[in-house]
């Protein structure tokens, strides 16, 4: 059971209030439209943003948004005596006298402020505006205490008497505001109460063997909201409801608004007052909500309600409950509460508090200017043009009415304006507005061609440029040829040009960048408004395996590391060697099938492979076929044995002594800890070589008797935890042994190497591995590995025999196992067992098997 706040999109809305000082010898301000000073008076421009499609509200959001009877009180701070107040009415599309603050209109209201408050603008004052409260109750306010009255009760009317219909309470201040030292007051107008949204989910569940039922079918769940102000309500399930109850610590039913098997959802709304406190008693003071969920034991006809959940609605911030502020609360409850409304389950969660809409009020009683030489301009793609103002930088903006027009400031009084050509096709206008603090200026802006005949061409349309070459040339031709062009479009990490400006015909030079894909560039004629494109492609072929090794008995391979950029972003084999019997792309990969080389000798090939748009662009592909390569599937552990039989008799000693070690990873840590006897990594058997806490690479323990040692390595901890991005895509494993008993060298073992898939894998049998839950995906024995070294503890990479090399790939997790070359299959010094000796069987080995083993050891 858990409860989680819903993210929610908030609207931030301004508007302006404007005061604006004119004395009365003040002459008609030409900035201003032609309205004329009042003597000893101030006029009021309420500006409101503009939308392009008004409608009507139809939502209980915009009814929310909705605004009445907003009013401007101006107090003193220092008596708190009232200087003036007044009602300003902004007409609107639907109710009159309402502000519709989600669907703006385009209007301006000019009002009348009394000249007193501008007689000593260097008094202290408070501001307070003021919405959604009725005229007649204003009209008795004297002061700021009565104002703040008729506030509060309007704020508990509103909670303890709502309706649907009527708009919230909205209210802002600014205290103690001088004008003289600050010219502008900033107000925020807020709701004065906190909304809580409520989305309740019960899901069915078992416990104990039992299904229990949670708001069975004909059940509702009840609601009951409470703080410390003792007084809340909770509406109905619907989000714009008609009707509404007042709840003072009682339930209230909810009816489901959606049932389904096992399951319902129930949608909960109420407002709440503000809570501020600062200490809290959580049983006593905090704002919780209560839910009363009955329930039903399945096969059962009795229905209990005694089933009860708590939750605090601002449990990580005090319990504080701020006002203009939404709680948007989704519950997931499918297990049973408390027995009573005292020993309710409280619910614990992670809240994110969001705010309502905010409105800024600004106040400026500046005398601001703003002027332009011209109000209609003509260009073409590109224009400068200044304007004149006393207001700074930051009070400054622009606002372009079409996407194809940009406007920026482009240094102290000039503006830069820049029109796209890519979409022109005939003429066209759109405005720009310059909004200075109050003031706005609406510029028309023509786009239109200087000349109307002419062109402009690119030649070739399409060009390839990859390794080699780097660059591609192409010709830029424009008439008439006095005219002036420009690069519009194209991407320069993909290619650069040399010229992204000119005049008269050029030689554009398209170089490589380092992005490999397609762009389109495009260049304008800035005479005729007319453009030519050419599509540039940088090519590139990545193959990551430039080098692959396959067994000497031939076989049908994959490989996917194979990869083609630019153009048409396909490859295909362009040759290959006669001994390779096919190869081709099939889906982005490389397949290709290989014979067996009849007298079991090394041999080396190749495959070429070509960009499909330009054959001439190519990788090579070395093929190398040997006995010595052994290719592994997918894995997660690798064992490897180390196997040479038990003692013969006529031995006076019979020891092998192994190292195995991680090389080629590049991190410390991991990379050169060898396991083995006398080694750095791990000499104790059983005990791993551990990095970043997990077991890495381990070894089964020195077996100076019975003829075989073993070495694990977990692929699995290495490429599915925190440490895959710290390893390079390839890494080795690398195998040594050598004689420890003086006079054996030089003899062969057997190196058996086994893959698991899935599982787990212990240390069995003293000196073995095995996996349990998984499977054997491999298993192959090299037989007759030559050992020609003896003793060497300690500089082992130079003392021990080097038996061969695991290169395994991180991303495929698989691997290629390469045998040491001095030591395939060129032995003259096998194991020779005497006949009529007998051995024990290894591990896992039968009887039947063990012998036949033996047997191939045996004097002829």
């Amino acid at each position: 059971m858990y409860f989680r706040i819903k993210n929610k999109y908030i609207k931030i809305i301004t508007f302006f209030l404007i005061i604006l000082f004119l004395p009365s010898c003040a002459k008609e301000q030409d900035e201003l439209g032609s309205s004329k000073p009042i003597d000893g008076k101030v006029q009021i421009a309420l500006q409101l943003p503009s939308v392009n499609t008004p409608e009507l509200r139809s939502t209980a959001t915009d009814e929310e948004t909705l605004v009445t009877n907003l009013s401007l009180f101006i107090f003193e701070s220092a008596t708190g005596n009232k200087e003036f107040s007044i009602r300003i009415d902004v007409p609107y599309t639907g109710a009159s006298g309402d502000i519709d603050m989600s669907r703006w209109v385009s209007d301006q209201v000019i009002m009348v402020l009394n000249s007193v408050i501008l007689s000593d603008l260097d008094k202290s004052r408070n501001i307070h505006i003021v919405s959604n409260i009725a005229a007649n109750k204003l009209a008795s306010v004297t002061n700021e205490s009565s104002l703040e009255a008729v506030i509060t009760d309007a704020i508990a009317a509103e909670i303890a008497e709502p309706d649907a219909d009527k708009p919230l309470l909205m209210h802002g201040v600014k205290k103690d505001h001088n004008f003289i030292t600050d010219v502008r007051a900033s107000i925020s107008l807020v709701r004065n109460v906190a909304k809580v949204n409520m989305t309740v989910n019960t899901t069915d569940f078992t416990f104990g063997g039992v299904k229990y039922l949670l708001a069975p079918a004909n059940q509702n769940l009840s609601v009951k909201m409470a703080n410390v102000a003792d007084r809340s309500y909770i509406v109905s399930a619907l989000s714009s409801p008609t009707t509404a109850n007042y709840i003072s610590y009682d339930f209230k039913t909810v009816t489901p608004s959606e049932r389904g098997v096992g399951t319902t959802k129930s949608t909960v709304h109420s407002y709440i007052n503000e809570n501020l406190r600062t200490t809290y008693d959580v049983e006593r003071d905090a704002t919780f909500v209560v839910l009363q969920i009955p329930y039903q034991k399945e096969g059962d006809v009795t229905v209990k309600t005694e089933n009860y959940y708590k939750i605090l609605i601002n449990q990580e911030n005090g319990y504080k409950i701020n006002r203009n502020t939404i709680y948007d609360i989704t519950l997931n409850i499918s297990s049973l509460g408390g027995e009573t409304d005292a020993s309710a389950k409280l619910i614990d969660g992670t809240l994110n508090i969001l705010p309502w809409d905010e409105n800024t009020i600004i106040s400026d009683i500046s005398q601001t200017f703003l002027t332009v030489k011209e109000t209609v301009f003509n260009m073409g793609v590109s224009k400068d043009f200044y304007y004149a103002t006393n207001a700074e930088t930051g009070d400054c903006s622009l606002e372009s009415g079409a996407s194809w027009l940009t406007a920026s400031f482009d240094a102290t009084n000039n503006i830069k304006l820049i029109a796209t050509g890519a979409d022109y096709t005939v003429p066209r206008s759109t405005t720009l507005k310059i909004k200075v603090k109050n003031l706005t200026k609406v510029i028309t802006v023509n786009q239109t061609p200087a000349v109307t005949t002419g062109s402009i061409t690119l030649n070739p349309k399409t060009i390839y440029i990859s390794e080699s070459p780097t660059f591609k040339d192409v010709a830029l031709t424009v008439d008439p040829t006095t005219s002036s062009w420009m690069k519009i479009d194209g991407d320069a990490s993909i290619a650069s040009c040399n010229y992204t400006t000119g005049t008269g015909n050029q030689i554009l030079r398209f170089t490589r960048g380092g992005t490999y894909d397609n762009t389109i560039y495009k260049f304008l004629n800035k005479s005729t408004l007319e453009y030519d494109e050419v599509k540039v492609c940088n090519l590139r072929l990545s193959v990551t395996g430039e080098e692959i090794g396959i067994p000497g008995d031939g076989g049908t391979f994959t490989e996917s590391d194979l990869a083609a950029y630019g153009g048409d972003a396909n490859w295909v084999v362009k040759s290959k060697s006669n001994w390779i019997t096919s190869a081709s792309n099939i889906g982005g990969e490389l397949h290709f099938t290989a014979g067996s080389e009849p007298n079991e000798l090394d041999r080396t090939g190749s495959i070429i492979i070509a960009h499909v748009n330009d054959l001439n662009y190519t990788k090579e592909i070395k093929i190398n076929q040997s006995a010595k390569y052994v290719r592994f599937p997918e894995f997660d552990y690798l064992v490897i044995r180390y196997l040479w039989g038990a003692k013969p008799s006529g031995v006076s000693g019979w020891d092998v002594d192994t190292a195995t070690e991680l090389t080629s990873t590049s991190v410390t840590g991991l990379d050169l800890k060898p396991v083995g006897w006398s080694m750095s990594g791990s000499n104790q058997a059983g005990v791993p070589v551990k990095y970043q806490g997990y077991d890495i690479l381990e070894w089964g323990g020195d077996n100076t008797s019975s003829g075989y040692e073993c070495a694990f390595v977990n692929m699995y901890n290495l490429c599915n935890t925190i440490i895959y991005n710290e390893l390079p895509r390839y890494f080795n494993v690398d195998l040594y042994s050598t004689w420890y008993t003086s006079g054996i060298k030089p003899r062969a073992i057997n190196v058996e190497i086994t893959l698991y898939k899935g599982g787990t894998m212990s240390r069995v049998n003293t000196y073995d591995y095995a996996n349990s839950g998984g499977v054997q995906v491999y298993q192959e024995t090299i037989e007759n590995v030559n050992i020609i070294t003896e003793k060497g503890a300690g500089a082992f990479r130079t003392s021990y025999t080097k038996i061969g090399t695991v290169r395994y790939d991180k991303m495929k997790n698989t691997a290629t196992f390469t045998l040491n070359t001095n030591n395939l299959r060129s032995f003259t010094n096998q194991i020779v067992y005497p006949a009529g000796v007998s051995l024990d069987p290894l591990p896992g080995e039968t009887k039947e098997e063990c012998e036949e083993r033996l047997s191939k050891y045996r004097k002829q």
